[in-house]
């Protein structure tokens, strides 16, 4: 997978080294944004909040670069961005000071040598690299954690750990479940295993030994392990696993092997955990190596600053995603709840019920409809009377909310099936969680369809940024880089624009795919704009001779004549001061010249503009 390329802000009034230096650094495999002065400089900081260094002149309208340093440093958002200062003015000691206290990386002074800056471009990234992929393995380091706790809370036994003390800090929730089904039972009284506990923290070593609760009614055997678990200094906190093996002795060499899976699987996340804190410390001391490194060059080292070349696309990229990010949260935020009380119940309703009710219970969960496919508000009220109906044939009880319970089930299960569990007293609970069931399998499918659009928002962008640094000439199909741009905007399309799609032709051609598709994102922001963003835009690509032929078409405001001969040049722009750099179309025109094209341009105010782009059909 290609890496994605790191974004720079650079911030300077003037506009002849922006252009300069975004062409330096545009080379180097870099993504640009530009700002004109201070106030500019951070609304692009709201705009674009993943930004990975800002390039800040010193002297800037409305806001100093001191200034908005101090504004990124301020807030919690962008307080972390790397910044360089360049300035053409004279730089004491005293100046290169406020600018370290305020949090700079680097000075560097005009004229920029470019080779030392997109050197330092260079080693800053890295060092943010290194320190991102820290706090990564961090975040994986509690996520294991978390993993092992939910482990212990899932395990089929009865655990509790004690501290330092052998005082309980914490039990699994089977302990409360069997001393509620088993009254005046304490499974948390551990005196009668303080010997053990001594052995255990004396050796360092798992303890196990069978032990026998019991009083006039009843009476529990247990399998008791004693796990030492974070061992310092000669001491260590206690896991105490009580498995129970009351009605499975016969079974007792199968149950070793599962309590030995699990004291494998144990110590398996703990040589993890301590592999990552291993890996951990290493990284640490390399970024400190490099920070000295940085620190003995940064006297020698220059900077520069580059220009945008991409407008706001990551903002609908995220808000695309977001969508279906919101449903697959909310949707394992369901799964997580019922999973957290469903196994336990269904396992006490499962051993309170005979052979002939829990295998309808099974019946009933495999032949129920496809979890999917949900009916309409009329069909399920059409259900559930149909159900009331037959259930009161039956002499069900409560037969309005057994009907409601049971048409989730679907209506290709036959109620006739299913009598004998109708009538069990515990219907209602046993419907309930089998709606639980069922619903796990609906929300599965709603995560899915989630999952597959992110991938395909995700697809799109990587053809969209694959960016190759030596631009190879290849055969490719035009339309999928027109795709790709049109899944990017579709959060701004669907505002309030029509869009019309026709591809005539879809068939390779020898091109620079990654230069197509600045075209295509220049002509859709200029048509998207010229619109207000509410209107129609047709795109067509089809053959002519030996071209094939992509038009971009608009109801937007249209072209006046006395500047269509101008539009075409660099800096012009019909755009308010701050919106547009008027090399858009410049670009686009250097683009299809090298590729041996044409470009047309037809438009009429008050009606819309039309733009047609030629292409050699060579395959060669």
């Amino acid at each position: 997978m290609m890496e994605e390329k790191a974004k720079i802000l650079i911030a300077d009034d003037n506009e002849v080294n922006l252009y300069l230096l975004n062409s330096v650094i545009k080379k180097n495999n870099f993504l640009v944004y530009s700002a004109k002065n201070g106030r500019e400089t951070l609304d692009k900081l709201k705009e674009f909040p993943d930004i990975d260094l800002v390039i800040l002149d010193i002297q800037m309208p409305f806001l100093t670069g001191f200034e908005v340093a101090r504004e990124m440093k301020a807030n919690p958002i962008t307080s972390d961005i790397p910044i360089i200062f360049i300035t053409g003015l004279f730089v004491s000691e005293e100046f290169v000071q406020e600018g370290y206290e305020i949090g700079a990386f680097e000075y560097m002074e005009k004229p920029v040598d470019t080779k030392t800056l997109i050197n330092k471009i260079n080693v800053i990234l890295k060092i943010e690299k290194q320190k991102k992929e820290l706090r990564q393995q961090a975040e994986e380091i509690k996520k294991k954690n978390e993993f092992i706790n939910l482990l212990i809370q899932n395990i089929p036994s009865l655990i509790i750990t004690l501290d330092y003390d052998v005082q309980v800090i914490q039990q699994n929730t089977l302990v409360e479940l069997y001393e509620q089904q088993y009254q005046g039972f304490n499974f948390q009284k551990i005196e009668k295993m303080l010997p053990n506990i001594k052995r255990c923290i004396d050796e360092l070593s798992i303890i196990e030994f069978e032990s026998t609760y019991q009083n006039e009614d009843t009476r529990l055997v247990f399998k008791i392990s004693i796990i030492p678990l974070n061992i310092r200094e000669n001491t260590c906190q206690i896991l105490i696993s009580l498995q129970d093996i009351t009605e499975r002795k016969q079974t007792e060499e199968e149950l070793k092997k599962h309590r030995d899976h699990l004291e494998d699987l144990v110590k398996q996340r703990t040589r993890e955990l301590e592999k990552s804190i291993e890996e951990l410390k290493t990284t640490n001391l390399k970024l400190d190596n490099i920070l000295n490194e940085l620190q003995k060059t940064q006297s020698q080292l220059v900077q520069s600053e580059k220009m945008v070349a991409l407008g706001n696309l990551i903002a609908g990229v995220a808000h695309e995603i977001n969508s279906p990010l919101g449903a697959i949260k909310s949707q394992n935020d369901s799964v997580e709840r019922d999973l957290e009380n469903l196994f336990p119940e269904l396992l006490l309703l499962m051993k309170s019920q005979p052979q002939n009710i829990v295998e309808l219970m099974i019946k009933l969960v495999t032949l129920s409809a496809d979890p999917g496919q949900l009916l309409t508000v009329k069909e399920e009220r059409t259900l559930k009377l149909d159900l009331i109906v037959k259930l009161k044939q039956k002499n069900i009880p409560f037969p309005e909310t057994i009907a409601a319970l049971f048409a989730n089930f679907g209506s290709n299960v036959d109620i006739n099936e299913f009598e004998p569990l109708l009538k069990n007293n515990l219907i209602e609970d046993i419907l309930s969680i089998l709606n639980k069931l069922i619903n796990l399998k609906k929300s599965n499918r709603i995560i899915s369809e989630a999952n597959e659009r992110i991938i395909k928002i995700i697809k799109a962008l990587k053809l969209y940024s694959h960016g190759d640094p030596s631009q190879q000439y290849i055969l490719f199909d035009i339309t999928e880089g027109i795709n790709a741009v049109l899944t990017l905007y579709h959060y701004k399309i669907k505002q309030g624009i029509e869009l019309n799609v026709e591809y005539l032709f879809k068939e390779p051609i020898k091109c620079y795919p990654d230069e197509l598709n600045q075209i295509w994102t220049n002509l859709l922001n200029n048509s998207m704009y010229a619109m207000d963003f509410k209107g129609k835009i047709n795109i067509k690509v089809e053959k002519e001779g030996n071209y094939v032929v992509t038009t971009f078409a608009d109801t937007g405001k249209g072209i006046p004549d006395e500047i269509k001969e101008k539009i075409f040049e660099p800096f012009f722009t019909s755009k308010p001061i701050g919106e547009g750099t008027g090399l858009g179309l410049d670009i686009v025109k250097n683009i299809i010249t090298k590729h041996n094209g044409l470009i047309e341009l037809e438009s009429k105010v008050g009606v819309g503009t039309t733009f047609k782009i030629k292409l050699p059909v060579n395959r060669n």
